[in-house]
């Protein structure tokens, strides 16, 4: 012991304090604290990094700087699950029924069930496909409906829009927002949207940018929650994405594009 002294330039009686001196007050915080983080990061699905679960923890009423976060879930090596959105190119096509893009005028909603906007995405079932259409509201960014099925037609556009409209009932003008995907610029889709009112608005070729709110949900779904999940029945599918929608993503998913509450806690703090 005499010789590790001198090596480490200590006496030894200062590494015999040492020795005896126990955890710091500050170790025994960061273990408390990264046992409160590890809880969160679990119970939301491994999805959320240092930023929101830094939030989550405020919002229990727990005061800590967010590098510490950062820290401490780097050290335990939690790290928010993130995946690319696979998407398949449609075969071209000539269609008329194509409408400006009227978010390019930059008036942004102020309230629900002014402005929904739609896509189609794809989910591996097998060696196949099947389609989800989702409809999104742009103020509070909850879903509003969703379909899932076999074949990527306008009549999966028509079902989500029809179960949206029973569950929010908006005003005439509403503005619909897609790209222009052959399901969105159909002759049928256009008299539906015309009987019920709405206003149409459609992305500018190649520009997804134009419809990032959607890009967003899409990645969310897949990269925090589809990713490595293997589906071989249909049923299995709509499980997992009813799940997520209904159980996470409204009810629970912080944005910081609404101050880090989720879509329905937003919507109801408007009531």
């Amino acid at each position: 012991m005499k010789s590790l002294c001198e090596h480490l330039k200590v006496s030894r009686s200062g590494f015999y304090d040492w020795m005896n001196r126990g955890e710091s007050e500050r170790h025994k915080s960061d273990c408390r604290l990264l046992e409160q983080i590890k809880k969160l990061f679990i119970k939301n699905r491994g999805i959320y990094g240092s930023p929101r679960i830094h939030q989550a923890l405020r919002n229990r009423g727990i005061e800590v700087g967010r590098k510490r976060v950062a820290r401490l879930m780097k050290i335990a090596g939690l790290k928010a699950r993130f995946a690319k959105v696979y998407r398949t190119l449609s075969a071209s096509f000539e269609q008329t029924f194509i409408e400006k893009n009227l978010r390019l005028k930059g008036e942004k909603p102020n309230s629900v069930n002014q402005h929904w906007t739609s896509d189609l995405t794809y989910i591996k079932l097998g060696k196949k496909w099947v389609y989800l259409v989702v409809i999104l509201d742009l103020y509070s960014r909850r879903v509003v409906s969703w379909s899932l099925g076999y074949e990527k037609n306008t009549a999966l556009v028509i079902r989500a829009l029809d179960r949206a409209v029973k569950n929010r009932n908006p005003p005439k003008g509403l503005l619909f927002h897609s790209d222009r995907g052959s399901e969105y610029v159909s002759r049928a889709l256009k008299s539906k949207i015309e009987k019920l009112g709405i206003v149409r608005s459609m992305s500018r070729p190649y520009r997804s940018i134009d419809n990032a709110e959607m890009e967003s949900f899409f990645q969310k779904l897949k990269g925090e929650y589809l990713k490595g999940k293997t589906h071989r029945t249909f049923k299995q599918v709509r499980k997992n994405v009813a799940s997520y929608i209904n159980r996470f993503y409204n009810p629970k998913r912080l944005h910081s594009s609404l101050g880090y509450v989720s879509p329905m806690d937003f919507e109801a703090r408007l009531a």
